[in-house]
């Protein structure tokens, strides 16, 4: 009966192992990214890289990664899904809370992570070298900003121009 237990186990395990294995391997090197313009939600100057999956599909993964120039400011914003972030290059301050502001930011060398959750109001600035953010999240990517004022969609929609 233990044999038969041990094998129903194993059989489960590679059934489960070949069902993860229906995707093929993806490698992407920073020579053959694609870079766009920042999405209207970011104040000009952003510029992203998809890597996988789709940020605007409902419940779908995706990983990007967005180059921001020296002194970038995303003021206090949230967003409706947790987002898993990673400093590529370059550095950024980082402040969060109900009323994030500058003076309470610490600094993301290259290489930290920050996870933040679904709603948590968090205010972003590139460091002086600016930076490459690494974004893991679920899908549909939005940002809400704290103050409308400070939406770039707004200022745009205001501009005769």
């Amino acid at each position: 009966m233990r044999i038969l237990a041990g094998a129903l186990l194993l059989s489960l395990s590679l059934a489960g192992a070949a069902a993860a294995d229906t995707e093929h391997p993806q490698v992407q090197t920073p020579d053959r990214l694609i870079w766009q313009q920042g999405p209207p939600g970011l104040p000009p100057g952003a510029q992203f890289a998809v890597l996988r999956g789709n940020p605007d599909a409902r419940g779908g993964e995706f990983v990007l990664r967005l180059k921001v120039p020296a002194g970038y400011h995303i003021a206090a914003h949230h967003h409706g899904t947790p987002e898993n972030l990673t400093i590529i290059s370059g550095s950024m301050l980082y402040a969060s809370g109900p009323h994030p502001d500058r003076a309470s930011a610490v600094t993301l060398p290259e290489g930290s992570y920050v996870y933040l959750p679904a709603n948590g109001t968090h205010e972003v600035w590139a460091g002086d070298q600016g930076a490459v953010v690494e974004m893991h999240s679920t899908g549909p990517f939005q940002i809400t900003y704290t103050n409308q004022a400070d939406d770039p969609r707004k200022q745009q929609a205001a501009s005769p121009y």
